[in-house]
Parts: C-alpha cells; sequence; structure tokens
C-alpha cells in the first residue's frame, strides 16, 4: 500500500462496535516484506498482550472505510487473529498495529 494515513483522522470504535462492521475482502499489501513485518508485529502484540500495562492500536479496513480499535491479541495464526471478546479480524483487514 503506497499511501499513508492519519492515525488522529480514523474513527475509533469498541469491541462491541467491531461486531457489527464488515471487513473489505481485498489484501492490503502484496509485497512479501509488508505481509511479514504486519504478521511480525501482531505476534510480538500477541506474545506482549499477557501484560496489563500494554495496549494494542489495531488499524483495520472495513467497507465503510479504515477503523482503528485497541484491544489485546488473544490468538494468532495465519489466517487472521482474535481479540478480547473473541472477535475474529481476517489478516487481510489488517493494516497496522501501533502496541503502546
Amino acid at each position: 500500500m503506497d499511501s499513508a494515513l492519519n492515525l488522529r483522522d480514523i474513527e475509533k470504535i469498541t469491541e462491541q462496535g467491531l461486531a457489527s462492521v464488515q471487513f473489505a475482502s481485498e489484501e492490503l499489501y502484496h509485497r512479501v516484506e509488508d505481509l511479514r513485518t504486519r504478521f511480525l508485529s501482531l505476534d510480538k502484540a500477541f506474545s506482549m498482550s499477557r501484560s496489563e500495562k500494554v495496549k494494542t492500536l489495531l488499524v483495520i479496513n472495513t467497507i465503510d472505510g479504515f477503523k482503528a480499535i485497541e484491544t489485546k491479541v488473544l490468538s494468532l495464526n495465519a489466517k487472521g487473529i482474535i481479540i478480547s471478546g473473541n472477535i475474529f479480524i481476517p489478516m487481510h483487514a489488517i493494516y497496522n498495529v501501533i502496541i503502546e
């Protein structure tokens, strides 16, 4: 993906709000390096999610545009992740991972 997003302009949603959104169907990244970076960032977020002090901000692509959610990554595999509230997010819809 060639364009950058301003994170301050992205709508933040809750886990309840995320349950009602539909994820975009197209893959955001096409370069192997970008796919690997996304997976490694999610793996780090998963590993650090056991700490109470660590928060993860996920930027996801929905059919209504990009949305941000602050959550914990509970599970990770090649198809996607499971976050708090047992909500599944497909891997292709994850744009960015910010560990705070």
